[in-house]
């Protein structure tokens, strides 16, 4: 999905998920455990 589409639909700017994407990419795992918590409630 584009970005500019995300932005539209959740109302963050674009570099806040071009950011977001970097970390899902090469970060440490920080968003991925965040998401799997949230999704154990």
């Amino acid at each position: 999905m584009p970005y500019r589409e995300i932005a539209k639909q959740t109302g963050v700017s674009v570099t806040t998920i071009g950011r977001v994407a970097r970390y899902l990419g090469a970060g440490n795992g920080g968003y991925e455990l965040a998401a799997r918590r949230l999704g154990e409630r």
